[in-house]
């Protein structure tokens, strides 16, 4: 059920086994043309335009893709027929012949996945990145070797179904996101949790010791428990802070040095978070403490997560798309040196405003609101005493409008704080578009 990314891969995949495929989605041939292409080639049966429980009910199990809500009324009705619901996550985890370290939380899952990653590859590991990112580990599940090494970047959606938890489950932090799609910020929590309750008793839960949610989750941790914090490190293995400095100590005690919080490239307190747990992780996966020191003092900011777009007229520009909820767009502002002027709008999640607007007050001269949620926007600052403009319909009035009242030694900021479906397919192609209005506001003002 659902042809994007995820359904494209189980297709191909379960075709290729051998299964009888039937695949369902709400969107029509004209919507999902490239999609269509790519499975010219296998015997599937389509069914598109709409979504009834009757076009699955001879099935013996049903994938349901990350974007399916499991409240619609025909997933109830396929649910009363007794069959099985499974998920890419589920059936890749159940596969998988490797060990797997999982990641999820409400921010950094990305750039904590992305370092595990790279500081397993340094360590020699063929490392396997993927999930919530890039392209679905399943179309790679046959190159898959026992002894390589598999890090997953697992959303809510993914992890709803409850599939099997990986061998070292990463949990960052927990704010209330996603309420357009969960009921609670408790149903999000317990999506959440998934990741670690199937574990065994010698695998390992890597939570966050300072946040309050996350800590939580340790009485229901089936396996060991290891914590990172920004205090010194507690228990072992564990990573923390001590003295300025990133410290990691072993399993037999021992308290390494890392590196220097100074000499960490990712800007913002939050981004000390994702590199205590990726070296918590990635030392419970197998690296040595070398690799771990060597990639943290090299690793960079991912694209769209306070990306420096570069500069004009004095102007810096700075793109954090990635910041889908208020609490990492507050992230992102308290991260970023003010005068800022911040673009912040999109499709609303249904999520308070509150932590954005209390950076905005700490940090912005200026915000510029836009796109569905903009009256929000305007309406929370305004309440908050945040100097606000006028909202603007899009992303591309929002800069022009931005870069008018920008000032030398601002720094425009996108960091929306919102969905981007309201006007873009997704957060990287919103980030995209802001990189291309930077740009041609750089070849305007350049000098002939």
């Amino acid at each position: 059920m659902g042809l994007g990314r995820e359904g494209l891969s189980l297709v191909r995949y379960l075709a290729r086994q051998g299964f009888r495929v039937v695949a369902v989605d709400r969107k029509g041939p004209a919507e999902l043309g490239p999609a269509l292409r790519a499975l010219a080639d296998l015997p599937v049966e389509l069914v598109l335009g709409r979504n009834r429980a009757e076009d699955l009910a001879p099935a013996d199990i049903v994938f349901l893709s990350p974007g399916v809500p499991l409240d619609a009324p025909w997933v109830a009705e396929f649910r009363a027929l007794g069959r099985p619901l499974s998920s890419l996550t589920d059936l890749f985890l159940r596969e998988c012949p490797a060990p797997a370290v999982g990641v999820t939380g409400s921010c950094g899952k990305s750039t904590t996945t992305a370092l595990v990653g790279r500081i397993l590859e340094d360590a020699g590991f063929t490392a396997w990145v993927g999930g919530n990112i890039g392209r679905p580990l399943l179309d790679w599940l046959s190159l898959i070797r026992p002894w390589d090494r598999v890090v997953l970047e697992l959303s809510s959606f993914q992890l709803e179904l409850g599939p099997p938890s990986p061998r070292v489950a990463v949990v960052l932090n927990l704010y209330p996101d996603h309420l357009d799609r969960h009921p609670s910020f408790e149903a999000y929590a317990e999506a959440k949790k998934q990741i670690l309750v199937r574990q065994g008793p010698d695998d390992w839960a890597v939570l966050n010791a300072d946040d309050p949610v996350v800590a939580g989750f340790a009485t229901v941790a089936p396996g060991r428990v290891a914590w990172f914090g920004l205090g010194p490190p507690a228990g072992r293995p564990a990573a923390g802070i001590r003295d300025g400095r990133l410290v990691l100590k072993t399993a037999t005690g021992e308290e390494v040095d890392l590196v220097g919080v100074e000499q960490i490239s990712l800007p913002g307190r939050h981004n000390l978070y994702n590199c205590l747990a990726a070296a918590l992780a990635a030392y419970l996966a197998g690296a040595t403490v070398t690799s771990i020191r060597r990639v943290l003092a090299r690793f960079r900011p991912l694209p769209h997560r306070l990306e420096s777009v570069g500069e004009v007229n004095g102007v810096r520009f700075v793109n954090d798309s990635i910041a889908t909820s208020p609490v990492r767009a507050a992230a992102g502002l308290r991260a970023t040196a003010p005068p800022v002027v911040l673009l912040a709008g999109g499709k609303p999640k249904g999520l308070s405003l509150d932590p954005l607007v209390a950076a905005a007050r700490e940090t912005c001269r200026l915000v510029v609101p836009y796109g569905q949620a903009g009256p929000q926007v305007r309406e929370a600052m305004v309440a908050g005493g945040v100097p606000v403009d006028e909202v603007q319909p899009g992303l591309a009035e929002a800069f022009r409008r931005a870069v008018i009242l920008a000032r030398p030694g601002d720094t425009v900021l996108l960091s929306p704080a919102f969905a981007s479906f309201d006007e873009f397919r997704d957060f990287e192609h919103r980030g995209e578009v802001f990189r291309r209005l930077v740009n041609e506001w750089r070849a305007q003002n350049s000098s002939p």
